[in-house]
């Protein structure tokens, strides 16, 4: 499965989490941030159509790490760091 597709669809049926999600493409860094569906990039201009996938087929994923909505940055509450792909989607079969 596309984890650009499990990431929005673990944030749209998880809404009380938002996921920090650190990516590489092209040799170039970006951090996006997964809520309710919706992804934004906090390091480069997002896309206005909101169907518009911020990576493509060769975007590497780093990291991910859940933490608690609302998102407040300068006190976030970590509800997990670096957090496997795969623990997402057993959570998303689970509920």
């Amino acid at each position: 499965m596309d984890p650009y597709l499990v990431l929005s669809e673990y944030s749209q049926r998880f809404p009380a989490e938002i996921l920090q999600v650190e990516v590489m493409t092209g040799g170039e860094e970006d951090l996006l941030l997964f809520y309710k569906g919706q992804a934004s990039s906090l390091m480069r201009a997002t896309p206005p159509d909101e169907g518009t996938p911020l990576w493509s087929p060769s975007t590497q994923l780093v990291r991910i790490d859940r933490f608690q909505a609302p998102y407040y940055p300068p006190a976030p509450v970590v509800l997990g760091e670096d957090v496997a792909l795969a623990e997402l989607l057993a959570r998303l079969e689970e509920s």
